[in-house]
């Protein structure tokens, strides 16, 4: 696998950074992972991915939602009311697969499953994916080549830090081209910033919930003075207002306190990041990846064509 810049062309209406969601629900996945218990998407998932949208409706701010599979099967109308409200769809797999626990066969049939579902409801072209709990690592090359025969775009997987459950510190911090044979893919990574002699994670998920607002906002414009673009997500459910769910909770006192612990980690901060995320986006210019990176719109599967962007320091390490 080979890696080469990519060049980018600065348009004054592009926005600066890009807003990513990962629409999942919660109870299906912790179930999953730590009770081996196949459960379908709860109300939540709605509830939630609308408060966000009526945010977002309120500022005029569209982002990017990678969106489960199962969730679109199972609320149709929320995969609609994301296109009809001019954000970008793109895909996070089927069933929420590990990309780095599965076979490449297996990765291929849940990613092309995942890109049907989303297309056949929202009707419009899926370009990008985010792969779970960012589980495309240099274990998984193979990934890029499914990825390229299916016709994606652009994959927004990699994390360029040293995680205890993910990351590639030897990543580098800008966008990149993935060259696979006679195909290629563009790879926009996680935003991180480098102080103190290391990398640390900005922006996101967790990251925006722990940690004080002035830190994430100074990390971005750290990203504007290195004339770089930062990637912000999160979830839907970290704008929960950690309303119970009777049987889950049950389930999570009689479970070890490793499960239970695990649990409690993912509560904390939830009420107070929709007013962090909030004063994000009215202080900094954000848009969906398709707009931020100038990617090509396409009406129909199938590769297609990249507008090529530029950006300084591209090698950054």
């Amino acid at each position: 696998m080979t890696r080469s810049a990519v060049t980018r062309i600065e348009s004054p209406s592009s926005p600066k950074h890009a807003l990513t969601i990962d629409v999942e629900c919660y109870y299906q996945i912790f179930q999953r992972n730590y009770f081996a218990t196949d459960v379908q998407a709860t109300r939540e998932v709605v509830t939630c991915t609308e408060k966000l949208l009526d945010l977002l409706a309120s500022t005029g701010v569209c982002g990017t939602f990678f969106i489960v599979g199962r969730v679109a099967e199972t609320f149709p109308s929320l995969v609609r009311r994301i296109v009809n409200e001019n954000h970008e769809l793109g895909s996070h797999g089927f069933s929420h697969i590990y990309v780095n626990k599965v076979t490449e066969s297996e990765f291929r049939d849940d990613l092309r499953r995942s890109r049907e579902t989303l297309e056949d409801i929202g009707g419009t072209a899926v370009c990008g994916f985010r792969a779970p709990q960012f589980s495309l690592d240099r274990s998984t090359p193979w990934a890029y080549d499914v990825l390229c025969d299916l016709g994606f775009q652009y994959d927004s997987s990699v994390f360029p830090f040293s995680g205890r459950h993910y990351g590639d510190p030897q990543a580098p911090l800008v966008p990149w081209t993935v060259q696979r044979g006679n195909k290629s893919i563009l790879e926009i990574p996680m935003t991180v910033v480098k102080r103190l002699g290391r990398r640390w994670p900005a922006a996101g998920g967790g990251y925006l919930r722990y940690l004080p607002y002035d830190w994430n906002a100074s990390a971005i414009r750290q990203v504007e003075r290195e004339h770089r673009h930062a990637v912000v997500y999160l979830h839907p459910y970290e704008l929960a207002d950690n309303t119970s769910n009777p049987d889950f909770d049950v389930a999570v006192r009689a479970a070890p306190w490793k499960t239970r612990f695990a649990h409690r980690m993912q509560l904390i901060n939830r009420g107070k990041t929709v007013n962090k995320l909030s004063k994000l986006i009215r202080q900094f210019d954000f848009g969906t990846i398709r707009d931020v990176f100038q990617l090509q719109h396409r009406s129909n599967s199938g590769p297609v064509e990249r507008l090529r962007t530029p950006q300084r320091n591209m090698l950054e390490r």
